[in-house]
């Protein structure tokens, strides 16, 4: 089952990076709570800065390349 879901995330990361999504996605610094705006690409996690803090948080993204989880 777990190889089935590895290909399913591969698929749908090429697909993204086809067309990214070009739209800024707001975001809450886990740390300072900072409103940030940023355009994110990466399925799985990814690390991106605070600009208020310079925390970096790890942004978590669903299959429909939407916020899930934010960690820092």
């Amino acid at each position: 089952m777990s190889d089935y879901i590895d290909k399913y995330f591969l698929k749908k990361q090429a697909e993204l990076n086809e067309t990214p999504d070009n739209e800024l996605k707001e975001w809450n610094c886990a740390k300072c709570g900072f409103i940030n705006k940023t355009k994110i690409y990466i399925l799985k996690e990814e690390l991106i800065e605070c600009t208020n803090c310079k925390t970096k948080n790890q942004i978590n993204l669903d299959q429909n390349n939407n916020i899930e989880d934010i960690f820092y």
